[in-house]
């Protein structure tokens, strides 16, 4: 048969376009950008070579091209197009050679991995048995590409919410690597790195800094203090300490991340970019919205210019900008770009999504705190569908959505719903994490709250007691968690009118708060308007006016005048002022004063009353 060379010349560039693997330091982004451009072009030339040419040469030829099309569409996050691209290559491998040979094992790798990044996990699993059963037949079982398979069975699990078989399978992945190429190979590392991320998912941050800490140790010795490896394994150890509430020590490690990945990316750089996201949302849960914005602007930009503004990743940066919208209050601002976030999740990933999921549960959570709390349960209702069809009705990542439906039926007086809703999601996170995670303590506080609506104090302050145990157990006695619980110990017995207890428990929640967060945070305005109230029911209101004022103080310091909370703050202290010995005075000019005398009329504690220096 004569050859079409115009067909031939087009089948050779090809090469210059197509991505040949996914680089785990992302440094082939450029040729990413290439291959989205003219992706169809490309399947287009490869679909008609396939009919012209039938011979085993060429056929071997297509085989390669479908498999780079399918590692392309995965670097793409076009799941469908790389899983199609894949069973393309699987059909002419299984013709025109042998069935379970090593390449065969590759291709069934690669759609297994295209359906795991689709969360459709149970289907990546039967792929995933296919290749192990292959690789096991014709490689041993100690072999390298083993270990591979088993450390993303390890992540399916995980991803899955079965941790207990995401460690197992993460274990004899280790083992392998360890016994083949020793405790500090990169794979090895990787291989740390997974056991980490899973214990992380369990809530069992010790363990996980463990192994982080391990992995960084072994990258340091086999690699160098500044190669990549280690800034991921500083950004790692990192995302612990977030995750700890450790905010200041999630910064400084983030910052040695940063430094390595400006360093060796260059500043606009996708990798750059992840770090400078992580740190702004360090920012925001500090309450330093203009830092976050900061570094969230710096990683949007990067993001913006190399993968464009439908990529997944620039949707991620679009999140969590809105989050730190929400925390100042803006919620027009929050609404938009949740929005944005939301567009590139359906686009790229899908309606059913668990990630689509995630931003439908986010926009409730801005049109709760707005008080739209139809709108709210409606984003909030979808975005369980989407979790119950495409993991489940039992995965942990319902959690959120299902605490974020019972809190808008609580606000809506619908209390029996709210509880029944609190209760799924304790019954789910007690079956994948156990009685003593952490996050039970939150799931004991909200129904709690739910409690403490009924009147019912005495079950309300036992929930409170058993979050709280939990609480210090986990993080310490004078973590911001347990600051809250202390808030909402305090609120309990405010209820009942014992106010003198519920001063002793402001105060503990004030002395954790200045010290974790700050007196200029919006977390620390609201003890201190609390602790106002209290004097305000015992009439003392030249006490109150003091807290009461400072509450509004702080939150115009933190430029959060739109802040929802502000306008019962502003209220209430226009209230104190009235009745107050300042009588007479003119208000404006009295509290403009204290704005410039701030923070000098404060005082240290609502017990003792004891003035700042």
């Amino acid at each position: 048969m004569n050859r079409n060379y115009w067909l031939d010349l087009c089948f050779d560039m090809m090469k210059d376009y197509v991505p040949k693997n996914v680089d785990v330091y992302d440094t082939d982004y450029e040729m990413r950008l290439k291959f989205t451009v003219i992706c169809s072009h490309i399947e287009s030339i490869t679909s008609r070579y396939s009919c012209i040419y039938t011979n085993i040469v060429d056929q071997k030829i297509i085989l390669y091209t479908h498999l780079c099309l399918s590692v392309g569409y995965n670097s793409i996050a076009a799941y469908d197009k790389a899983i199609k691209s894949a069973k393309e290559a699987l059909l002419i491998q299984e013709k025109y050679f042998a069935k379970d040979e090593p390449l065969t094992a590759t291709i069934l790798n690669i759609i297994a991995c295209a359906y795991k990044d689709k969360c459709e996990y149970d289907v990546a699993l039967e792929w995933y048995d296919k290749v192990i059963h292959i690789r096991e037949n014709t490689l041993g079982f100690e072999h390298l590409d083993i270990a591979s398979v088993y450390n993303n069975v390890s992540l399916t699990y995980r991803n899955k919410g079965d941790y207990d078989q995401a460690l197992e399978c993460g274990q004899k992945s280790l083992l392998i690597c360890e016994n083949a190429l020793g405790l500090e190979d990169s794979m090895t590392l990787a291989a740390y790195n997974t056991l980490a991320l899973i214990y992380q998912s369990k809530g069992e941050y010790t363990s996980a800094m463990q192994w982080h800490l391990k992995s960084l140790t072994g990258s340091m010795k086999t690699l160098g203090e500044e190669h990549p490896a280690t800034a991921t394994s500083y950004n790692n150890i990192a995302n612990v300490y977030q995750l700890l509430g450790e905010y200041e020590k999630s910064v400084s490690w983030y910052a040695l991340a940063l430094k390595i990945a400006c360093k060796f990316y260059g500043e606009s750089h996708p990798e750059t970019a992840l770090i400078c996201d992580n740190i702004g949302v360090s920012y925001k849960c500090l309450g330093n919205y203009d830092m976050a914005l900061n570094f969230c602007f710096q990683a949007l930009k990067i993001r913006e210019q190399l993968l464009g503004k439908n990529h997944s990743l620039t949707g991620i940066t679009y999140n969590n900008i809105a989050s730190i919208y929400q925390g100042k209050g803006n919620y027009i601002d929050a609404i938009e770009w949740y929005r944005k976030d939301l567009m590139i999740c359906k686009r790229v990933l899908g309606e059913q999504h668990p990630s689509t999921a995630t931003t439908y549960n986010n926009i409730a959570s801005v049109y709760q705190e707005c008080g739209e709390y139809e709108k709210s349960l409606k984003y909030c209702e979808k975005s369980i569908s989407i979790y119950e069809n495409s993991v489940g009705f039992h995965h942990p990542d319902l959690v959120p959505a299902l605490s974020n439906a019972a809190s808008i039926r609580r606000f809506q007086g619908e209390y029996t719903k709210a509880l029944e809703l609190y209760n799924r999601a304790k019954d789910i996170t007690e079956k994948h994490l156990g009685i003593e995670h952490i996050s039970m303590a939150t799931l004991y506080s909200n129904i709690a709250g739910i409690y403490r609506i009924e009147h019912s104090f005495d079950e309300a302050l036992k929930l409170y007691d058993k979050a709280l145990d939990l609480t210090i157990k986990f993080f310490g006695k004078d973590h911001i968690e347990a600051a809250t619980i202390y808030n909402n110990i305090a609120g309990v017995y405010q209820d009942q009118g014992k106010l003198n207890e519920a001063l002793d428990w402001y105060d503990k929640d004030l002395y954790i708060s200045e010290k974790a967060l700050g007196t200029e945070h919006v977390a620390t305005a609201t003890t201190y308007y609390n602790i106002g109230t209290i004097f305000i029911h015992q009439k003392e209101f030249n006490k109150a006016i003091d807290w009461i004022c400072r509450s509004v103080v702080v939150l115009s310091i933190c430029e959060l005048d739109n802040h929802p909370h502000m306008d019962l703050f502003n209220k209430t202290l226009r209230l104190c002022f009235e009745k107050s010995d300042l009588t007479g005075t003119d208000f404006e000019s009295w509290y403009m004063e204290r704005v410039e005398t701030y923070p000098y009329w404060c005082v240290d504690s609502c017990i003792d009353g004891e003035k700042y220096d």
